[in-house]
């Protein structure tokens, strides 16, 4: 997924500044230039990898697929392991979510990892870890505000 946030930092901001924007996680997204209530918008999108797949030269910098017309919009939460039926996200976000499943090979897949580590030195995002588990029906978003994605 892909986190934009109002909290995030602007090209001014970066100037003569040893922070590249990215991090692990939400991180400056959710926590960036003090912001207490960022907007935060989070793409989503869900790829296999497969042998035949698309060879994408870019996957780390956004929404790589043209196609979004399966796309769809709702407000939500964050994810993660420690968000449950108990335990709610303090953050509030909004989620274009791509539907379908794109097919990439495992070199796009690798590349992505590369630019990861190599770009932005990112570690904890580079192995698989948990996430949310499925919360009670309650709180998930009603489907009446389940938009298509404009």
């Amino acid at each position: 997924h892909y986190v934009h946030s109002s909290a995030g930092y602007s090209p001014e901001d970066l100037e003569g500044v040893d922070i590249d924007g990215i991090d692990d996680g939400l991180g400056g997204a959710a926590n960036g230039r003090g912001i207490l209530n960022p907007m935060i918008v989070v793409q989503a999108q869900v790829f296999q990898v497969v042998h035949g797949g698309h060879d994408v030269e870019d996957m780390l910098h956004g929404w790589t697929v043209v196609d979004h017309s399966n796309s769809v919009m709702y407000a939500g939460s964050t994810t993660g392991p420690s968000h449950n039926n108990m335990v709610c996200s303090p953050y509030a976000i909004t989620w274009h979510v791509d539907k379908s499943c794109h097919k990439v090979s495992p070199t796009a897949f690798d590349n992505l990892c590369k630019q990861m580590s190599d770009m932005y030195k990112l570690k904890e995002d580079l192995y698989p870890h948990g996430s949310r588990k499925l919360v009670d029906s309650k709180y998930v978003v009603k489907a009446e505000h389940v938009k298509p994605l404009a």
